[in-house]
């Protein structure tokens, strides 16, 4: 496992093209900061967040709803993770328990942009239940559907951000390298 922080990112597996752009400089500003990302293997803005952490030079955590791919994955700064090695497990029992892992792992959670229902906000949910912080990203608090969850958590107290500075200094972690 990486040593130092450790931060969560979810969103959207349909993000807009804003909410690609926010997760790629997400990811890519936290890698600078040497904080590590725990990401999903979804789509979307959990791809743009690793892709961001992958161009900063930094290992992320990738939690996957199924056993391991054999092949495809060949981001070299990611440690791959899952807790099932069979598929015959229910594919919806694997999702909800890979997004309480990855909502488990991080020291915080960064919801982007999320729609009422799906992964992320079970991936948040599972941040609140460990104690943790959970920031909506501005983005994900405009109109629309594609924002329907982040605006709830945002209603319901989450802090909202506009950059992985402000989550840095809300969490007290300053400056880069901080292992």
């Amino acid at each position: 496992m990486p040593t130092g922080h450790l931060l969560t990112v979810t969103g959207s597996q349909e993000p807009s093209d804003e909410g690609r752009r926010i997760a790629y400089d997400f990811g890519l500003e936290s890698a600078r900061s040497r904080v590590h990302l725990v990401i999903s293997n979804a789509t979307g803005i959990d791809r743009h967040a690793l892709y961001g952490a992958w161009e900063g030079r930094c290992e992320s955590v990738v939690v996957f709803d199924s056993p391991l791919p054999h092949g495809g994955w060949s981001i070299p700064s990611a440690i791959l993770l899952t807790p099932f090695g069979d598929t015959r497990v229910d594919a919806r029992f694997r999702a909800v328990s890979a997004a309480a892992l990855c909502g488990a792992l991080g020291e915080a959670t960064v919801v982007i942009e999320a729609p009422r229902h799906g992964t992320s906000l079970e991936v948040a949910r599972a941040a609140l239940d460990g104690g943790r912080e959970v920031f909506v990203h501005v983005g994900g608090t405009r109109g629309g559907a594609l924002c329907e969850g982040s605006r709830t958590l945002a209603q319901e107290g989450a802090s909202v951000i506009s950059s992985y500075d402000e989550v840095a200094a809300l969490l007290g972690w300053s400056g880069p390298g901080m292992v």
